[in-house]
């Protein structure tokens, strides 16, 4: 069998912040391994939907009561809107 059709090298890859996104219709460039902008791009979609706490998405468009979480995300959330440090995330190189 042939290796070389079963490698699975980097092709490219994206990271934007979520926040910093505006709705509609976007172009997203894509990055090379070295971090260096490439000639492919993502033609992408933004619809961002915000849901009140305790609820969350279920398919088929309906919002359902969350169960229980354990983990506490809330308490991630609530320390990176106080700005703490190391919570940040990191795209690339």
């Amino acid at each position: 069998m042939d290796d070389e059709r079963l490698s699975d090298d980097l092709a490219a890859w994206a990271c934007f912040r979520l926040d910093r996104l505006q709705p509609g219709l976007r172009i997203l460039h894509l990055y090379d391994a070295n971090g260096v902008v490439t000639k492919g791009v993502l033609l992408v979609r933004i619809r961002k939907t915000v849901f009140p706490l305790g609820r969350r998405f279920a398919k088929g468009g309906g919002i359902v009561k969350e169960k229980k979480r354990w983990g506490g995300l809330g308490n991630q959330h609530a320390s990176r809107q106080a700005g703490s440090e190391g919570h940040q995330p990191r795209c690339g190189g």
